[in-house]
C-alpha cells in the first residue's frame, strides 16, 4: 500500500469523526432549545392560570347553599349531648369503694352529692354538647404526647389502701410524675392550675410512701387544642400538702357512711359558679370554707420549668 493511500484513509477517518461530533453538538443544541421552549410554555401557562383563577371565581363556580342538607349540625350536637349524658349515667352506676384523686383535689361536698346521686337537670348540665368533642380531642393529643416522649410508665394505676384512694397517673419518668392537660388558650401560659398540681402531688405521695418510688417533681404539661407550642411547669413535691389532701378522702368516706354532708373543702369560686349541685348548697358558706381550707399554692420559679421539652 502506498504512502499516499494511507494518508487519504486517515484524512477520511478524521473527517468522519468531525462530522459525527458536529452532528452530536447539533442534536444537543436542538434538545436544549426544545427543553427551554417547553419550560417557557409551562411558565406562561401557569401564569395564565394564576391570573385567570382566583378565589372569587371559585366562589362563583360553587355558590354556598342557603340551607345545608348534607350535614345536620343540630342533630350532631344532640348526638354528642346524648353521649355525655349516657357516660354520666354509666359512671353513676359504678360501685366506687375508693375515692378518686380528682374528687379530693376539688370540692368534696360536690363529690358527696354526686356519690349520693342527688338529682340534677342533665339536659341543662350537658347543654354544651361540644364538651364531648373537646374530650375526644384531648384524649388524642394526650395519646400523641405519651407515645412520642418515651416515658418509663404511662397511665399508671395508683391505689392507696391507707386512705382508700385510687387514680391513674398520666406518666412517670425517672423522678418525675406527669400531669398532661389539654387547654384552649393559644397565648402563653404563665402559670399552672393549682388543682392540676394537687392531683400529681397526691399521686407522687402515694407512690413514694406505698410503692417505694422516689418522685421528686410534678411536671404539668399543657397542650393547646390548637397546638403551637407546649407549656411545661416543674413543681416540687410537698408532703404536707399531699397529706392534707389525702385527709379529705378520710372525711369523705366517713360522711358517705354516715350520710352527713361534708364541709366544702377544696371548693373555688369558679367551681361554685358552674356546679351542678348549687341548689343543694349554701354558696356563700362554700366560699368562706374554701378560703379557710384551701392548701397554699406553691410558686414556680422560671428556672424550674425544664423537665419537659419537645
Amino acid at each position: 500500500m502506498t504512502v499516499e493511500k494511507i494518508s487519504n484513509e486517515n484524512d477520511f477517518e478524521r473527517l468522519l469523526h468531525y462530522l459525527e461530533a458536529q452532528t452530536q453538538i447539533d442534536r444537543d443544541l436542538t434538545t436544549k432549545k426544545k427543553v427551554e421552549k417547553q419550560k417557557k410554555e409551562v411558565i406562561q401557562q401557569t401564569k395564565k392560570l394564576v391570573k385567570e383563577s382566583t378565589i372569587e371565581d371559585f366562589k362563583e363556580l360553587v355558590p354556598p347553599s342557603k340551607k345545608v342538607t348534607g350535614f345536620d349540625v343540630e342533630h350532631f350536637e344532640s348526638l354528642m349531648r346524648a353521649k355525655l349524658i349516657d357516660e354520666h349515667k354509666k359512671y353513676q352506676g359504678f360501685e366506687r369503694p375508693y375515692v378518686s384523686v380528682s374528687e379530693i383535689v376539688s370540692c368534696i361536698r360536690q363529690a358527696y352529692y354526686s356519690r349520693q346521686k342527688y338529682e340534677i337537670d342533665l339536659k341543662k348540665q350537658f347543654h354544651f354538647s361540644y364538651g364531648y368533642l373537646m374530650r375526644k380531642l384531648g384524649s388524642a393529643l394526650h395519646e400523641m404526647v405519651t407515645e412520642l416522649y418515651g416515658f418509663d410508665e404511662v397511665e399508671k394505676p395508683i391505689v392507696s389502701e391507707k386512705f382508700k384512694v385510687k387514680g391513674r397517673a398520666d406518666a412517670i419518668k425517672n423522678k418525675y410524675i406527669y400531669e398532661i392537660k389539654t387547654i384552649d388558650e393559644q397565648k402563653n401560659v404563665i402559670t399552672y392550675v393549682p388543682e392540676h398540681y394537687y392531683q400529681g402531688l397526691v399521686y407522687a405521695h402515694i407512690l413514694n410512701t406505698e410503692y417505694n418510688y422516689n418522685i421528686k417533681t410534678i411536671t404539668i404539661v399543657y397542650v393547646p387544642r390548637s397546638p403551637r407550642r407546649i407549656f411545661p411547669f416543674d413543681v416540687p413535691v410537698d408532703n404536707l400538702i399531699a397529706e392534707n389532701l389525702l385527709k379529705r378522702a378520710t372525711i369523705l368516706h366517713k360522711c358517705l357512711n354516715t350520710t352527713v354532708v361534708p364541709e366544702t373543702l377544696g371548693a373555688t369560686k369558679e367551681q361554685c359558679t358552674y356546679c351542678a349541685y348549687k341548689k343543694f348548697c349554701d354558696v356563700s358558706t362554700k366560699i368562706i370554707e374554701t378560703e379557710k381550707t384551701q392548701p397554699q399554692k406553691v410558686e414556680v420559679k422560671k428556672e424550674e420549668k425544664t423537665a419537659f421539652l419537645l
